[in-house]
């Protein structure tokens, strides 16, 4: 059970970093988890972004609304054209920064980054992956991996849209055979391509992903900003997979 953001583009990182702390903080929007009680995500954050064309990821076991935070501040003027940030709210594994997102993983050279709101219960494959941690995210993360794998040698790459294909492909296939106690989103990022998954849930509103698109920039986030009133936003629709290109912020969408 997490709060999720990411940019891309010509995005400011302290706006998606505000974003992030007022959700993980309770005070952002109304959802099923937060309608009697507060519901804060303090059990560590995480950080993935694109530098000098390499994937970096940092991670921290301290709430990321804490006034204590001084690592916050590093990322504050960053400039990355993208950047995804994930706030944990323990349901598997225990507190410990191999088990806060985002993950990561290299196949075949190419580095995958990846973030999961959502509790899995069964469904896994991950052949020869080893986890680092004892989430049930980081097991689902790597079998994505591992089917991206599985496909890639059933169906050999000849040009980027072959590959494209088998990503989506393998999203499609394993997020349609996992069992959720309550939904399942995801982000799953490439250097080129971000995609986001949502799976049908019991907790509409909890599990949404909204997203704001301008000319040169785009935000997806777990819930709108009440930081970012000057985007526009619109909720994404279940059941559906979104293929984000990175350089010129083209979107398509697939049905799960």
């Amino acid at each position: 059970m997490c709060r999720m953001i990411l940019g891309i583009g010509e995005i400011e990182i302290d706006i998606l970093l505000q974003g992030i702390i007022n959700m993980a903080e309770d005070n952002n929007f109304k959802h099923e988890r937060n309608e009697k009680e507060t519901f804060q995500h303090g059990d560590g954050w995480g950080i993935g972004y694109l530098l000098n064309d390499q994937i970096l990821v940092k991670k921290s076991i301290k709430e990321i609304y804490s006034k204590k935070n001084r690592t916050i501040k590093k990322y504050q003027n960053l400039k990355s054209n993208i950047c995804m940030i994930h706030a944990r709210k323990k349901s598997v594994g225990e507190l410990s920064k191999e088990n806060c997102h985002p993950f990561s993983r290299s196949l075949k050279k190419e580095k995958f980054v990846f973030c999961h709101n959502g509790t899995v219960i069964s469904g896994f494959n991950i052949g020869r992956f080893k986890p680092k941690g004892d989430t049930d995210s980081e097991k689902l993360f790597l079998t994505i991996i591992n089917k991206i794998g599985i496909l890639q040698k059933k169906e050999p790459i000849k040009n980027n849209q072959k590959e494209n294909d088998l990503i989506i492909k393998a999203i499609k296939e394993v997020l349609n055979s996992i069992q959720t106690r309550k939904g399942t989103n995801i982000f799953f990022s490439s250097k080129d391509k971000i995609y986001i998954g949502l799976k049908d849930c019991a907790m509409p509103k909890y599990y949404e992903m909204w997203i704001a698109k301008q000319k040169d920039n785009l935000i997806i986030s777990s819930e709108k900003l009440k930081c970012a009133t000057q985007f526009n936003w619109g909720k994404i629709e279940t059941g559906k997979i979104l293929k984000i290109d990175n350089k010129n912020l083209n979107i398509k969408e697939y049905s799960l």
